[in-house]
């Protein structure tokens, strides 16, 4: 099959998502770019595999990271598979190394919560901490999707990112506390008061938490808090010490929410969740 700039338009044009197919057209540019330098603009299944294995050494040459070699990779190998007859089955990729995660400890979480008199920072956080929500999906919730409660009071809430979706339970006294502060909101649970723009924005959010960990590092004569008081580590922190706990209390009682799902990034046993999270202040027994 002869490679050639509109074959790669017409593939790129099909994907939805603007980021995404942003992605896919430079990359496959770049390959493409590649194989017209070595004349090579025919693939067939015979010559795909040193094609891409000439291109894998073409890429470690120019670039250092090796999540970028990857994804170059895996996105030419997602084009011949996807959209032509040539298949190209496991590639050896790169190994790379795993970052830490940053995260509150559960402790740290409650002082942090302890000293926060802003409702809008306290509710924010016990989400993002006790569900494991992105801010940006927190900040889109609206006022509708706490209907949806159990019989104990909690709420199943459902986000969806790009074409995935998850589902996520709210415990009911945190629901409680949403439904009281969004009372007379008119769409959102969280609203600017500019009829401009009434969804919140993150930087709102964030700023409230520089202020907010700068108030705490001068109570505590620390620095900790300014740079460790972010939306992320707070999340991280559901997602390192409730991971599979609300699967374990709920799954089997709720039928249709058995795949209950947070982004799991690390296995912890059963009974070290239980463990983990009997110190956190809406889990507590």
């Amino acid at each position: 099959m002869i490679i050639n700039k509109n074959v790669i338009l017409n593939y790129v044009n099909e994907i939805k998502n603007e980021n995404t197919r942003n992605t896919y057209s430079s990359c496959l540019n770049l390959f493409l770019k590649f194989i017209k330098k070595t004349e090579n603009t025919n693939i067939t299944q015979d010559n795909i595999y040193p094609t891409i294995y000439k291109y894998k050494s073409f890429l470690l040459k120019r670039y250092i990271h090796p999540k970028t070699i990857n994804q170059q990779l895996i996105i030419v190998k997602s084009f011949f598979n996807d959209y032509t007859d040539i298949y190209v089955g496991k590639l050896k990729l790169l190994k790379t190394k795993e970052k830490p995660i940053n995260y509150l400890t559960p402790r740290e979480i409650s002082i942090i919560l302890e000293d926060t008199t802003n409702t809008l920072d306290s509710l924010i956080i016990r989400l993002l901490a006790y569900t494991g929500i992105r801010l940006t999906e927190a900040l889109q919730l609206k006022k509708r999707q706490l209907k949806y409660k159990t019989s104990e009071g909690h709420v199943i809430i459902t986000v969806r990112r790009k074409s995935k979706e998850r589902h996520m339970i709210i415990p009911s006294s945190l629901a409680q506390d949403l439904i009281k502060y969004s009372k007379y909101h008119i769409t959102y649970i969280f609203e600017s008061e500019s009829p401009v723009e009434p969804i919140l924005k993150p930087y709102h959010i964030q700023r409230n938490f520089k202020i907010l960990a700068q108030q705490l590092d001068a109570k505590y004569n620390t620095t900790f808090y300014s740079k460790n008081l972010k939306t992320r580590y707070i999340r991280n922190s559901y997602i390192m010490h409730g991971i599979d706990y609300l699967d374990l209390l709920f799954a089997e009682n709720y039928d249709d929410y058995k795949y209950i799902t947070s982004i799991p990034q690390k296995e912890l046993k059963k009974e070290d969740i239980i463990e983990k999270f009997s110190s956190i202040g809406e889990y507590a027994k």
